[in-house]
């Protein structure tokens, strides 16, 4: 629970963080659908992203006070939250940025195969960083 205020605040910081970049890719998306997109498909976007947190906190809220929740419940949850970063992280961000350095052309051939192998190997070590740093969490 939220009983110190510490643990408050390092939780705020870190949905605040997480709502820049989030909000960040949500925005670069946009623009970069902007023919696509009405201006009431802006809005819709722009308020399900500003209000699915404060929604999201208050149903935990509301489970955390009126359940108990014992140590396999939110270890299963966590499971599956990291399931799902890692599966948006490996197949839908990795493998198009794999895909995308197979395809950029340069002055030799040779360049673009550096480029991917910088990129896998960013991302294994990016990868091994995040996953060392959860021992400690």
């Amino acid at each position: 629970g939220f009983s110190d205020s510490r643990t408050i605040v390092s939780t705020a910081l870190a949905i605040l963080l997480h709502k820049v970049f989030a909000g960040f890719a949500l925005g670069s998306a946009m623009t970069a659908a902007s023919d696509s997109l009405t201006d009431e498909s802006y809005l819709t976007m722009i308020l399900l992203f500003s209000f699915s947190s404060p929604i999201g906190i208050a149903i935990a809220a509301v489970l955390e006070s009126n359940m108990h929740m014992n140590d396999v419940f939110v270890a299963t949850m966590q499971a599956a939250v990291s399931g799902t970063f890692l599966y948006i992280a490996i197949v839908e961000i990795g493998m198009k940025e794999l895909l995308l350095s197979r395809e950029q052309t340069g002055s030799s051939l040779n360049i673009g195969n550096r480029m991917q192998y910088l990129k896998l190997a960013s991302f294994f070590v990016g990868y091994c960083f995040m996953s060392s740093l959860a021992i400690w969490v």
